[in-house]
């Protein structure tokens, strides 16, 4: 974002400095007063803004304006100066900016600055993003340093004699009746865990 504003801002030098009526016309809602476009005065709060756009786009929505045999073309470009209207309105940034544009029309270059600046500012706050990034930080160290214990756990022969001492208890505990063993089983498990490297 940063180098697209400095591309963007290189492009205005390179070209005079000057914003002409070109440069007004890529700029906020374009010829049109955004809050003429919406019908809302410039003290309008946030939740007037958005009760104007819901209600101007669902009037005008090019669906709606075609179902009823109107002009779907023209429809269509009211929608859009609509939409560029309640992006720039609904936005802080962009709002102030634009009122300042508005104030102080004669103010070409820095418009342009101020313009681009809010366009291309990032809208995450710069605090949450580090702290998201930390606490997954952190979340991963604690996996990985459990991980690694329990790796050397299993590999200590600590581990592998209480492993074989749980097992003949169980066996003892699994004895038939008359107190004969399972030989077969006990075989196959000391099998196991040989094959595991449990057993020295």
């Amino acid at each position: 974002r940063r180098l697209a504003l400095a591309l963007a801002l290189g492009a205005l030098a390179a070209g005079g400095g000057g914003m002409g009526a070109a440069g007004a016309q890529d700029m906020y809602c374009g010829e049109h007063n955004c809050y003429e476009v919406l019908g809302v005065g410039g003290d309008a709060s946030e939740r007037d803004v958005r009760k104007a756009y819901r209600k101007l786009s669902m009037e005008r929505h090019p669906d709606r304006v075609g179902a009823q045999g109107g002009d779907v073309a023209e429809a269509t470009a009211a929608f859009m100066d609509i939409a560029a209207a309640y992006e720039v309105l609904s936005d802080p940034d962009r709002r102030e900016s634009y009122d300042y544009y508005l104030a102080h029309p004669e103010e070409q270059m820095y418009n342009q600055f101020r313009f681009y600046q809010a366009k291309y500012r990032p809208k995450t706050d710069v605090r949450a993003v580090v702290a998201g990034l930390l606490v997954v930080a952190s979340a991963l160290q604690l996996k990985l340093g459990r991980d690694a214990y329990w790796r050397r756990v299993r590999a200590s022969p600590e581990f592998a004699a209480r492993v074989q001492a749980a097992m003949r208890k169980k066996w003892d505990d699994d004895a038939d009746a008359d107190g004969a063993r399972r030989p077969d089983a006990e075989r196959a498990a000391l099998a196991a865990m040989a094959e595991a490297g449990l057993l020295a």
